[in-house]
């Protein structure tokens, strides 16, 4: 028999005898459903002896979890949540999952215990009754869960995408991914440099839709931009320190526009207050006098 404690802990509503009660209910199925899974009529009648190199993988597996029911029975729960998992990996079976989720809740770890409660909702070996179990159980701890969709924008190189400093495999890409609520932080990583970086702050049963948008490779570094603009201004600047130097130039080329501008001035006036030329030696022109 499991302890009558809150098997949920204390960020958990129910009470300790429903917990007994769900999670003891849950546990029976599971052992009948594993017992028909691997050819056995009476999964409780089997010793509990450590699995032997010349057994089957279904035999190991069904004494791992054997093991790990009676390790729980004991409270020893990290090293119950140890077999089921060496159990799962001679025969993947939803009893099994829906026992090491029943164990991990014991340690407070709701989003794993989500994920493997999750696999046994969507395995279609899981008969009705375990499937309600995993259900309830399910309900009881989405409060201490959120999820989050990771989206990367294209990139044109490989990405590796971590949470919280661990890898994102790349099928969680795009879809919801269970993680604990509260502050996250998430990275892409191009050969090791980050080209993106994005804090949430994820709340209880909501899922949050988070977007990279990689910095391409292709921009020009701001040290590079910084560098350029010196060498233009410095052209700039040497441009009209030459300019200034050539004063006398430009002096000298004002003074010929203005004395050309006096010039043709007299001249006009001149012209335009005689009455009759007078033609003078110097042909073909002809100078105008008062």
């Amino acid at each position: 028999m499991l302890p009558t404690e809150n098997i949920l802990g204390s960020n958990c509503r129910m009470n300790a005898m429903d917990c007994h009660k769900l999670v003891a209910r849950g546990r029976c199925i599971a052992l009948v459903c594993l017992g028909l899974m691997l050819g056995q009529a009476d999964p409780l009648c089997a010793e509990t002896a450590g699995p032997t190199h010349n057994s089957s993988p279904t035999e190991q597996a069904r004494t791992l979890f054997l093991q790990g029911l009676d390790l729980a029975d004991q409270g020893r729960w990290q090293a119950a949540i140890d077999s089921f998992h060496q159990a799962l990996t001679l025969r993947d079976a939803p009893a099994i999952r829906y026992n090491l989720a029943a164990s991990l809740i014991r340690l407070d770890n709701f989003v794993e215990a989500a994920v493997q409660l999750d696999l046994v909702l969507a395995s279609e070996e899981s008969p009705p009754d375990l499937r309600q179990r995993a259900q309830e159980l399910l309900d009881q701890i989405e409060e201490n869960t959120a999820r989050i969709q990771i989206m990367v924008e294209e990139y044109e190189y490989a990405l590796e995408v971590h949470l919280d400093g661990e890898p994102i495999p790349s099928s969680s890409i795009g879809v919801p991914v269970r993680t604990s609520p509260g502050r996250h932080h998430v990275t892409a990583l191009s050969s090791g440099t980050e080209v993106a970086s994005q804090r949430v702050t994820l709340r209880s049963e909501a899922t949050e839709v988070v977007t990279l948008y990689p910095r391409s490779s292709t921009t020009t570094p701001a040290s590079a931009v910084t560098v350029d603009g010196a060498v233009d201004d410095a052209n700039r600047s040497s441009r009209r320190r030459t300019l200034l130097r050539d004063w006398r130039l430009w002096l000298g080329v004002g003074a010929g526009v203005l004395f050309t501008a006096l010039a043709l001035g007299l001249s006009l006036g001149i012209e335009a207050e005689s009455e009759d030329p007078i033609p003078g030696n110097m042909e073909p022109g002809i100078l105008a006098w008062p």
